[in-house]
């Protein structure tokens, strides 16, 4: 693990977690929805990052969250980013966020606070 604790991970997620809900406004809002997926994809890249600073027990302690394709979605919108459709970034927002958002939170309170 780099020098950031991760509790401080967890918090990194949980921001960005708020920032693409704030972002969500502008989803079809023609070219702001443009403005708002790059906003989006940017906040995945930024959970992708800590979820790779995430400890195995972590991880463990919460085994229904696809930790991998996390990282992997990650990879794919920094290194493949063309390749990535709006609705696919959309889908994930829909469809994973809110139980990434739950399990974070569980493993955020068990977490010291310093």
């Amino acid at each position: 693990m780099t020098g950031r604790a991760e509790r401080e991970r967890f918090e990194d997620i949980l921001e960005a977690i708020a920032a693409i809900r704030r972002h969500e406004e502008f989803r079809c809002a023609g070219a702001s929805s443009l403005l708002a997926v790059d906003a989006v994809k940017y906040q995945l890249i930024a959970i992708g990052e800590a979820v790779g600073e995430v400890s195995q027990a972590s991880r463990n302690s919460q085994s229904s969250i696809p930790w991998s394709r996390i990282k992997g979605m990650r990879n794919l919108l920094t290194h493949r980013h063309h390749d990535i459709d709006r609705s696919i970034v959309w889908q994930v927002v829909d469809s994973h966020l809110a139980q990434l958002e739950t399990a974070v939170r569980e493993l955020l309170a068990d977490q010291p606070r310093s």
